[in-house]
């Protein structure tokens, strides 16, 4: 089964083919994210932290890395700033997991990197995450190293991160995905370690969430997002791409932890699935949006990328459950295809719903971007795309765009396995990559070839405007871009996460 996790890179394929198939989709910047609070260095831009997980270090292969491009008044620049771990060691993948949140109060935006095969003591591919504490400066080169309270072999802790407002501290929180932990015996079972955040930054013990019946293989914590589902603190949405529902293997579920004065519960409140089959994963990908055509709770977008649509298998499906008062609805308002309304056509293995993205790309309502990283273009097998779904009043019901790099306006060449759409991030709503009043929108192609350097990796940034994506000074990105640190070398695979 095809994941931008296992596809990055053949070699990043061969290292990890004991592992499961994940989709690499970035952390979705955190829908408590605040104008106050939505940068590196206190500038009013906001940034882009971009995970290079293949990239070798000293010599140390696959140890991972991550390049940092400062937001201004003409959008992104590069700044040469390249972060690494203290220690970079082969096959590390420091990088394969972004996100953003002010951790200390302080008004400056941190950074949260996992670096998910990373070996602690005896236990290998525990897992690690470092945080890089933003300044006035930008991020620093050293960072601060937080582990699991007791780190076991292949928990793959730091696969998935997000950061949100858990409790009624005003201080942001960041929760951590270990979807490869045995729970009760039961491999691969997943967890989750919660993180408060203090006016001294990260602690070093966690709070750790589980699923109520944690069953082998279900990969709870291979995907996390964070909003205000309902009228409470703010709430943690955990994806378990790998649960069996009935009869349905892999049909996948999520659970939806709800935010109290006290922090988050240790049971979920809410069950999220949409008519389960077999192997759909749903819960690979979620994101956080006004998609109702409101603005006080969150909704929720699911993807289902695995998802057969008609006769065409692993097309894909993304589902949206509608937030309230209380809570989600546990019913979804919309499922969401390729073809009439959404755009392009459901094929087989297009995987339409790896990444997700909400914003306000236009004047309307919230809208959403949905990435189908193997979507064909006439003979350019998997050279990817994105499809945008436009808010309306009444839900994502509005107009719709395919974008591609064949599209006007987009930087690039559609080619065979880009891998286009793998990873999306959005600036945030307000303050975004150039300040002005349109939410912006990264996509990670992180099997783009650069020159001669094949699967080095790229990054498409297009601007929000009044009538939409792609707004006027879209950008492409590589390590070869000036400004930015590093080179593009081969399977590098630059742009698989984002925020």
């Amino acid at each position: 089964m095809r994941r931008a996790l296992v596809v990055i890179a053949v070699t990043l394929a061969t290292l990890l083919a004991a592992a499961w198939p994940v989709v690499g989709s970035a952390a979705q910047p955190s829908p408590t994210d605040r104008t106050d609070r939505i940068d590196f260095n206190g500038d009013g831009f906001d940034d882009l932290a971009i995970g290079v997980p293949a990239e070798g270090v000293n010599g140390a292969i696959l140890a991972g890395a991550v390049n940092v491009l400062y937001g201004g008044a003409d959008g992104l620049a590069g700044t040469n700033q390249l972060l690494t771990q203290g220690n970079p060691e082969p096959v590390d993948l420091f990088g394969l997991a972004v996100a953003k949140g002010d951790f200390n109060a302080d008004g400056f935006t941190d950074l949260a990197v996992g670096a998910p095969s990373e070996d602690v003591g005896a236990a290998g591919l525990a897992g690690a995450v470092n945080v890089f504490y933003g300044s006035a400066d930008g991020l620093p080169a050293t960072s601060q190293v937080r582990l699991q309270g007791n780190p076991e072999n292949s928990d793959r802790f730091g696969l998935a991160l997000d950061a949100g407002l858990f409790n009624d501290d005003d201080v942001m929180d960041l929760a951590v995905g270990a979807p490869g932990e045995t729970v009760g015996g039961q491999l691969s079972a997943g967890a989750v370690s919660v993180f408060y955040g203090s006016a001294a930054g990260l602690p070093a013990t966690s709070q750790g969430l589980f699923q109520g019946n944690p069953e082998q293989g279900d990969r709870f914590g291979a995907a996390l997002v964070a909003g205000f589902f309902n009228a409470d603190q703010g709430d943690l949405a955990v994806g378990a791409p790998g649960e069996d529902v009935g009869s349905a293997g892999g049909a996948g579920a999520v659970s939806v932890f709800s935010g109290a004065p006290g922090g988050l519960p240790a049971t979920s409140q809410v069950r999220l699935q949409a008519n389960p089959e077999v192997g759909d994963q749903f819960g690979s990908a979620l994101a956080a949006g006004f998609f109702s055509g409101g603005t006080i709770f969150y909704d929720l977008a699911v993807g289902a990328p695995t998802e057969t649509v008609g006769t065409s298998a692993g097309a894909g499906a993304v589902s949206v459950f509608l937030g309230s008062a209380i809570q989600l609805s546990e019913t979804a308002a919309q499922t969401l295809v390729q073809g009439p309304g959404v755009g392009g056509t459901a094929e087989a293995g297009d995987e339409f719903g790896s990444a997700l993205a909400a914003g306000f790309f236009d004047s309307g309502p919230s809208d959403l971007a949905i990435g189908a990283p193997f979507e064909d273009l006439g003979t350019a097998t998997n050279a990817g795309a994105v499809n945008v779904v436009y808010g309306s009043n009444t839900g994502l019901v509005g107009r719709n765009q395919t974008l591609t790099q064949d599209s006007p306006g987009v930087v690039g060449t559609a080619e065979s396995g880009d891998l286009f759409g793998a990873a999306l991030a959005r600036g945030i709503f307000f303050n975004n990559f150039n300040g002005d009043d349109f939410t912006d929108l990264a996509i990670g192609a992180p099997s783009e070839d650069v020159g001669a350097a094949t699967d080095a990796g790229a990054v498409n940034v297009q601007y929000g405007s009044a009538t939409g994506l792609p707004g006027p000074g879209g950008q492409l990105f590589t390590q070869d871009s000036p400004g930015v640190g590093g080179t593009a070398e081969s399977d590098d695979g630059f742009g698989a996460a984002l925020d």
